[in-house]
């Protein structure tokens, strides 16, 4: 744009001079196009934001499926919670866990995401670039077009002023300046019809991003609609998976006597003799009497792994004299002779056990089970069985 135009511009801007051309149909499609945009750059926004949220549920989701992995291992919950196994290639293989059924929804997820990405997110920042530019552009050559008509209609008028000023002087313009005119005029009608041209295209083209953006938006839509749907599909398929892992994790409860809200408060509240599940020690009589020396003297000599398994042989043959005391409630009743002979031979083997769980140097699990067997073999309890 040459300096006069720039000079031109700037004196309808400071409304130095007033502008010719106006157009107030083409005002209001400027307005329509301006909310359009508005529009638009909050509908990117949005779709940017949901694409990181679902990235971020993507990635919280599988923290939480390997934190719960952590827990869950070595436990009666692994199996149908935490377990999971690889295929040839590395990739998760859905064996009917929680987590492996997570990690298959989850790789579907990844996919999904990506396709979000490419054909809803892309699609909105191009139409919105698409518009913008296209319609920048075609308001720029409107305005140059409707500057240069402007420039010309003044300059045409301030000659054709000039003329009659001389006709009223009883004057004649000479020959340059008719020329001038001449050539004024001829420009006037090329600028003319080029503003003409250009302020329909640019109306038309307004008036269809604007009251025919719809035709726009109904691709963006299809492809959310078709997103959701194959996120849910795909949810339902694994609907059934996870129904049977409820069914798994109800019998568990039901089986380990598990209420529905759990047990926190009874652990923060109860005394933990009411609150203890195990099946090792009840209380801490129940302790053989060598256990807390030999605590004491592995913790001085530092031998951890020698208390340890001191510790677990000491279980195995508490387990063995729970045996044989359930034993003795479920012997049928023999003859009194008979059951006085049974009843000393048992005590003597209980005897024998106690001495071996209280003794310094504690007996071995084949003791034991020497004693337990020898006790059986006494009995008749091989014929009753």
């Amino acid at each position: 744009m040459v300096k006069s135009r720039l000079i031109e511009k700037f004196q309808e801007k400071t409304g130095i001079t007033e502008v010719i051309t106006k157009d107030p149909d083409l005002s209001w499609a400027k307005d329509n196009y301006n909310t359009l945009i508005e529009n638009l750059h909050a509908l990117v926004d949005c779709l940017k934001e949901q694409h990181q949220s679902l990235k971020s549920v993507r990635s919280s989701r599988l923290d939480v499926v390997k934190a719960i992995q952590g827990i869950a291992e070595e436990t009666p919950m692994w199996e149908p919670v935490g377990a999971v196994m690889m295929n040839e290639d590395g990739e998760n293989v859905n064996t009917g866990s929680y987590a492996s059924i997570m990690f298959d929804i989850d790789k579907k997820s990844e996919m999904l995401i990506e396709r979000f990405e490419e054909y809803v997110v892309q699609y909105a920042e191009e139409w919105k670039k698409i518009v913008k530019t296209r319609v920048t552009q075609s308001l720029r050559s409107l305005e140059r077009s409707r500057i240069e008509y402007d420039h010309y209609q003044r300059k045409v008028t301030t000659m054709r002023n000039s003329i009659e000023a001389m006709n009223d002087k009883g004057k004649d313009p000479n020959s340059g300046f008719t020329e001038k005119l001449t050539r004024n005029v001829e420009k006037l009608d090329e600028w003319r019809k080029c503003y003409e041209k250009t302020r329909i295209d640019t109306y038309m083209l307004l008036n269809e991003v604007t009251l025919r953006s719809w035709k726009d938006l109904q691709p963006l839509v299809l492809k959310m609609a078709q997103f959701d749907h194959a996120e849910s599909s795909d949810a339902a398929l694994k609907s059934s998976c996870l129904k049977e892992v409820v069914t798994i994790l109800q019998d568990i409860a039901a089986g380990h006597r598990i209420s529905t809200n759990g047990r926190l408060k009874q652990l923060a509240n109860d005394e933990i003799g009411d609150v203890y599940t195990g099946h090792d020690y009840k209380s801490y009589k129940s302790l053989p009497k060598s256990f807390e020396t030999q605590q004491k003297s592995s913790t001085k000599s530092g031998s951890l792994v020698n208390h340890m398994k001191e510790s677990a042989s000491q279980d195995k043959n508490l387990n063995l004299l729970e045996q044989l005391e359930a034993r003795d409630v479920v012997t049928p009743k023999a003859s009194e002779n008979g059951q006085r002979e049974k009843n000393g031979n048992f005590r003597d083997n209980k005897h024998r056990m106690s001495s071996l769980l209280s003794s310094k140097e504690s007996g071995s699990a084949e003791d034991l089970d020497e004693v337990f067997m020898e006790s059986w073999d006494k009995s008749d309890h091989s014929k009753k069985y």
